[in-house]
């Protein structure tokens, strides 16, 4: 933002509330533009130049051939010759309209330009409350407010009015002022060249300008529809730019719309994790919060859509002796009609105490005979010690296929079982055994493994922010 110079504008920054008045006028009481105009005469030209903040400004930029005035002094001298017109401008100088809920009119024009890109800053004035600065850019149209005050910087973050503001990027660059017309409260001319930095906040902006051994700040807000009225050019068509020309409605919707956060010396009310404007890595990290929210939600309705689907468990008893030899046993046909399901086969003993079941389980398909083996254990200990009784294990386990085709099935298991240690009178007992094998259900261990990786990317970003980084 263009907000240089030696001289300081009339008002104090919009963000010191202490700077302006506590009940100001309303804008429709402000004093006629005769009451603030002056008329110059142009050494280049010879033309009436009218200056619209008479005793503010101190340089202008003639209408008729361009030609830059020093106007700070009664002796109105020459600084710059060159002829360019401003009928072509975007909008009218001397125009006047409504920006966040205030008007002003345009006294001043700047067009600059750095290696990529181009823009348009409009300065706008008003007796009560000062100057600010309209933009236009690629991302469209913007509000600012030059601060008075330093804000706190640290690296690549600044602070100022209890908001944070990040240089996402780490980068200034140098910008050139391409075209000026109209007056100002600093001396500007073609040619001119500045420092900037930005910082940003959600959708608002902190820019840091350099030039000439000064540094400036201005702070920016986007300026959403219905936000500004008026300043339409008097052979333009109604409604361009958005914009109107019937005054009453202009004045109808600027009261609507309400003022604006910073030309009401208060930080923006729109700030804070659960609207989203945040600072640098914290935006960024809440988008991603919110992306993996909607990605943890489908994910389960996936999860239990397929949980709805599948072959119910059925029930296979069988015995086992004790320390005795391993069993086979071949239970069929199962069939599963999806073309991949999520398998679950488990195992019980009740009763089971102090010993384990070793259990080998293959599903054969039975036309190609294609084979899916897994390996599961039920085991159960207990006893006593010092510390009282303890027990250990479950009496029952199960193996979980995450992807079965579809086809007609064998389940084959071969299992044995064991004691740890063989108490008297146990060895060679007969223990009753039942195994059981469904498919469908969800598998809440990847549900939680996948949110775990979804939220990996947005713990980062926070962390970098409390760090400091970009």
């Amino acid at each position: 933002m263009m907000s240089g110079g030696a001289e300081i504008p009339p008002a104090n920054g919009p963000w010191d509330a202490a700077a302006e008045a506590a009940d100001p006028p309303p804008p429709a009481a402000a004093p006629q533009a005769s009451a603030a105009t002056k008329a110059v005469n142009c050494p280049n030209c010879g033309g009436s130049v009218e200056m619209r903040a008479a005793g503010y400004s101190v340089s202008v930029a003639c209408q008729y051939c361009g030609s830059i005035l020093d106007v700070a002094t009664p002796e109105v001298a020459l600084i710059e010759r060159y002829n360019e017109q401003v009928g072509d401008l975007p909008l009218p100088l001397g125009s006047r309209g409504w920006v966040k809920g205030h008007e002003y009119q345009i006294v001043g024009y700047v067009e600059r330009a750095t290696e990529d890109e181009s823009w348009d800053e409009f300065l706008l004035f008003n007796p009560y409350y000062g100057y600010r600065w309209l933009v236009r850019d690629s991302e469209g149209w913007s509000f600012g407010t030059m601060l008075t005050s330093l804000p706190q910087t640290s690296g690549a973050s600044a602070q100022y009015a209890a908001m944070q503001f990040y240089n996402e990027d780490g980068e200034s660059w140098d910008a050139s002022v391409s075209r000026v017309v109209g007056e100002f409260y600093w001396r500007v001319q073609r040619g001119d060249v500045a420092r900037l930095t930005n910082f940003y906040s959600g959708d608002y902006s902190l820019s840091c300008e350099e030039s000439a051994g000064e540094v400036n700040w201005t702070v920016s807000e986007p300026i959403g529809r219905g936000e500004m009225r008026g300043f339409a050019r008097s052979d333009a068509p109604g409604g361009q730019l958005g914009l109107s020309q019937d005054p009453a409605a202009d004045a109808a919707m600027a009261e609507a719309t309400g003022t604006s956060a910073f030309a009401d010396g208060a930080a923006p009310a729109k700030s804070g994790w659960m609207t989203g404007d945040l600072p640098g890595p914290f935006a960024r990290a809440w988008t991603l919060v919110k992306i993996g929210g909607i990605a943890a939600g489908l994910m389960i309705l996936i999860m239990i859509a397929l949980a709805g689907r599948g072959m119910s468990e059925q029930k296979f008893p069988y015995q086992l002796q004790l320390d005795g030899p391993e069993k086979t046993v071949r239970f069929g046909p199962l069939r599963f009609d999806s073309s991949s399901q999520r398998v679950v086969i488990r195992t019980e003993a009740p009763g089971l105490d102090n010993a384990w079941i070793d259990t080998d389980v293959t599903l054969v398909e039975r036309s190609s005979q294609r084979t899916i083996a897994a390996y599961g254990v039920v085991e159960h200990y207990s006893g006593s010690d010092s510390d009282g009784p303890w027990t250990e294990g479950s009496d029952s386990g199960s193996v979980k296929l995450a992807s079965v085709p579809a086809g007609e099935y064998d389940l084959v298991v071969d299992a044995s079982a064991h004691s740890w240690p063989a108490p008297n009178g146990w060895g060679g007992q007969t223990i009753m055994v039942e195994t059981g094998i469904s498919s469908g259900g969800i598998f809440f261990s990847n549900f939680i493994l996948a949110l775990f990786l979804l939220m990996i990317p947005p713990v980062f970003l926070i962390w970098r922010g409390f760090k400091g980084g970009k």
